[in-house]
């Protein structure tokens, strides 16, 4: 299998209004990945295959574990990170007060591990699922379900 790195955009109307775009990041033989993400106005959520976050280490590939979910906020500094291993991913990068739109009740002004923004089922159907096409309509009806916009009216 080739390594691929594709960005697409939403296409379902309503999402589009809150999801700058998405991207697919598979690594087959990676063993180690370093890269620096500069400070930016868009917070994501990153589900990946098989691996575990390691504060220290960063993020390691284990064919063992269950999906992990994580959504990193906007940040004034350089976030490093480090990939140990395959990388199977895939990123919802939000506008500005985008993911708000499709997740309530959350804190999101520091990192999220621990919660599931996806089900199994979901993520079982991303992951299965290469065809950028295909993948752009499971993350865009997936999305779309849990949308409930926030009006604000004066």
């Amino acid at each position: 299998m080739e390594n691929i790195f594709q960005t697409f955009k939403p296409k379902h109307s309503l999402v589009k209004k809150y999801v700058d775009y998405y991207y697919l990041d598979i690594k087959e033989n990676n063993s180690i990945t370093e890269y620096e993400c500069f400070p930016h106005f868009n917070n994501t959520i990153s589900i990946y295959k098989s691996n575990i976050y390691d504060n220290e280490e960063g993020i390691i590939f284990d064919e063992n574990v269950e999906p992990l979910q994580i959504f990193v906020p906007v940040r004034e500094k350089t976030l490093n990170v480090k990939q140990l291993g395959k990388v199977h991913r895939i990123v919802i990068v939000f506008k500005p007060f985008g993911i708000n739109q499709f997740y309530r009740n959350i804190e999101f002004s520091n990192w999220i591990t621990d919660y599931e923004f996806f089900s199994k089922k979901e993520l079982n159907k991303l992951f299965s699922n290469q065809n950028i096409i295909e993948l752009n309509d499971l993350l865009d009806n997936y999305l779309n379900l849990r949308l409930k916009e926030i009006s604000n009216f004066i």
